[in-house]
């Protein structure tokens, strides 16, 4: 894969003072810099004097992959320099924990059927017989009861019809209904129909 690559970029390889040399645009039409084409072996010594060095001061994958591509080239550099700066000790001290904000779990205790219902959507799946894709899939709280209803799209009217025709028209109407927000679940008509 590294041959293909240096092979590609053939017309743009060049000896200058007996160092393979790159011609690099950084934008096309742009001034034209010479990158050395770096070997293997010294791609750790200038990762680690563009980016670990005391004067490099630790810059980020963009800053470092914009320091390292102004002089050198190597098969790899984009993914060769972002490895090392989010492997990089220091700046992973530095930096506060990426958390995922997610809303607190709660448990909810429910004295009866109906209480509460989840509802939510499966799919796309295979197209059946009947031209359905989506499964809207609907559990009680209380009672653990799981129903199955197949449906053809995801709209609010389709969904709130499938939900009054199937399943409250059959079992009542449930206190609480708890979805995904999806915006099927979210429309002024399954609100005010449901």
């Amino acid at each position: 894969m590294e041959i293909k690559s240096y092979w590609k970029q053939w017309d743009s390889l060049e000896f200058r003072n007996g160092i393979l040399c790159r011609k690099y645009e950084n934008i096309p039409g742009d001034e034209v810099t010479w990158q050395i084409v770096l070997p293997k072996a010294l791609k750790k010594v200038v990762m680690e004097q563009l980016h670990n060095n005391i004067t490099s001061g630790h810059l980020g994958i963009k800053k470092t992959l914009a320091r390292v591509t102004n002089r050198f080239y190597w098969y790899g550099l984009r993914s060769d320099v972002e490895h090392w700066c989010k492997t990089c000790d220091i700046c992973a001290s530095k930096k506060a924990p990426q958390r995922k904000t997610k809303a607190p779990m709660k448990q909810y205790n429910v004295g009866a059927p109906l209480e509460r219902v989840a509802i939510d959507i499966m799919g796309p799946l295979p197209q059946t017989k009947k031209a359905n894709k989506y499964i809207m899939v609907i559990g009680d709280y209380f009672t653990k009861w799981t129903q199955a209803i197949a449906i053809k799209k995801i709209d609010a009217i389709t969904v709130t019809r499938k939900l009054i025709d199937h399943f409250i028209s059959v079992v009542g109407v449930p206190l609480q209904i708890h979805s995904d927000q999806g915006s099927c679940f979210e429309s002024e008509s399954f609100s005010t129909d449901v």
